[in-house]
């Protein structure tokens, strides 16, 4: 009899160990999926961030904002975009948990479009006056042609350089710690997005082609360009282990390449463009909109392929910038 209860327990204790072992793992594997972009509200277009498909508001409806870059660094969100003045004036801003950071005075139209944030540091790039910007901490940063006409539309930080991406006078450019390298192309150039791993240097962005008057979805890996099939435009990358991701669209569909062979996300029943991809583990998650009978944007987010609304169809929603925390 005791050896009959004994190895009962025995057994008990090993169910109950493989229990909370498998909880372990589930909670290990859990992942928060946070979402950048906006909502139409009252007329205005309010900056939203969507935290596992539930929207949260950065801003009311009584001055219009947009919310275009989000990332996450431990117990802290960061989202970058802008803010009207009183007089309706674009102010660059950066919320930290919700609570926004000006980083321009409302003197000239100006946008924070990516934020990246290393260590104690957050880096802004962005654009005032349609000049180049650049922040780190609040600070706009001097770079060497920050008078040109452009925009930085995305920055990251790798092994100690500060890299930034965007357009100026000669087209597609990317900033190394403030050196400006052009990234050519047979025609015009336009940069979206920046990645890198390792010693590469990934770009994705587009090259208007003169003769057809088209645009060309295109990647830079170490400023040699690669042109992306069934393509307009390539709007991000991401790199994980061998394989790269690239999120764009052509005229009618969101595309999402894995190494260079293009898969069509939302079909041949609506329209819709892919604005950021995020890889985490074996998931791939893609942000962008959606549109469908109704006429409306509709935020968007694909993980996997599998296509979820953040909005409501009803009105007029757009997802920008996907970032996954575990």
């Amino acid at each position: 009899m005791r050896r009959t209860i004994f190895n009962h327990l025995i057994i008990v204790a090993i169910a109950m160990t493989a229990i909370f072992t498998s909880c372990k793992k589930d909670s290990d594997n859990k992942v928060d999926v946070y979402v950048a972009g906006w909502e139409l509200k009252s007329g205005k277009l309010i900056a939203t961030v969507w935290k596992n498909g539930v929207a949260q508001y950065l801003t009311d409806v009584t001055r219009e904002s947009m919310a275009l870059s989000v990332y996450v660094s431990g117990n802290d969100v960061y989202v970058a975009g802008f803010m009207d003045s009183e007089r309706e004036i674009r102010i660059a801003t950066v919320w930290k948990n919700g609570v926004p950071q000006y980083l321009t005075d409302g003197s000239f139209k100006a946008i924070a479009n990516s934020v990246y944030v290393s260590g104690r540091d957050v880096y802004v790039a962005g654009d005032e006056s349609s000049h180049v910007r650049f922040w780190k901490n609040g600070i706009t940063q001097n770079f060497t042609d920050e008078t040109s006409y452009g925009s930085a539309n995305s920055v990251y930080v790798s092994g100690g350089d500060i890299y930034m991406v965007g357009s100026n006078g000669s087209g597609a450019t990317v900033w190394k710690n403030g050196v400006a390298q052009s990234l050519t192309g047979v025609d015009w150039t336009i940069a979206k997005s920046i990645y890198v791993s390792g010693n590469d240097v990934y770009v994705a962005g587009g090259e208007l082609k003169s003769e057809k008057l088209i645009l060309i979805a295109s990647v830079w890996k170490n400023g040699i360009i690669q042109t992306l099939t069934d393509g307009t435009m390539a709007n991000s990358v991401y790199v994980s282990g061998k394989d790269v991701y690239v999120a764009g669209y052509d005229d009618r569909a969101a595309i999402l390449w894995k190494n260079g062979i293009p898969q069509n996300l939302t079909g041949e029943n609506h329209f819709g463009l892919a604005l950021s991809v995020y890889v985490s583990g074996n998931d791939v998650y893609v942000a962008g909109c959606t549109e469908k009978e109704h006429g409306n944007r509709t935020a968007t987010l694909w993980k996997n392929g599998v296509e979820q609304n953040l909005g409501d169809e009803s009105y007029e929603s757009f997802a920008y910038s996907v970032f996954v925390a575990r």
